[in-house]
């Protein structure tokens, strides 16, 4: 597991739920830890981005820090010095879970397939998550 740590802090975990997927990585800059979680799914419409910054002060992580979106991708930002990443990829995948609950009627197999071809196109940056966990 401390090998797939250290290569985690380089590759992002891959985190599905139903049709969705998003992806987390964690940057170190100077003493502050960023996380980003890439989602290429609509993630401001379909609630995730409330869902997960609920979650997360829930949970005693944090917040929600900024959202950035394009037309085919969503990044959420959030500020983690101090938490650890494992907390964090399971406040995240639990989010997408209830999001995934909660929207999957609103959700097109033309986005399911983008999402398919997202993670096609980016697999050599993430670990799923069943590599990351013990």
């Amino acid at each position: 597991m401390e090998h797939l740590n250290n290569k985690t802090q380089h590759l992002g975990v891959m985190l599905r739920a139903g049709g969705l997927a998003a992806v987390v990585s964690q940057k170190f800059e100077e003493d502050v830890t960023m996380t980003y979680i890439e989602c290429p799914f609509p993630c401001l419409k379909l609630g995730y981005v409330d869902t997960l910054d609920k979650d997360l002060k829930d949970d005693g992580i944090g917040h929600v820090s900024s959202y950035e979106a394009d037309a085919d991708l969503g990044i959420i930002i959030l500020e983690t010095t101090g938490c650890d990443f494992g907390s964090v990829v399971c406040t995240a995948e639990r989010s997408l879970m209830k999001t995934w609950l909660e929207a999957y009627s609103h959700i097109s197999s033309d986005l399911i397939t983008s999402i398919r071809i997202f993670l096609n196109v980016t697999h050599e940056h993430w670990v799923p998550i069943d590599e990351f966990r013990p």
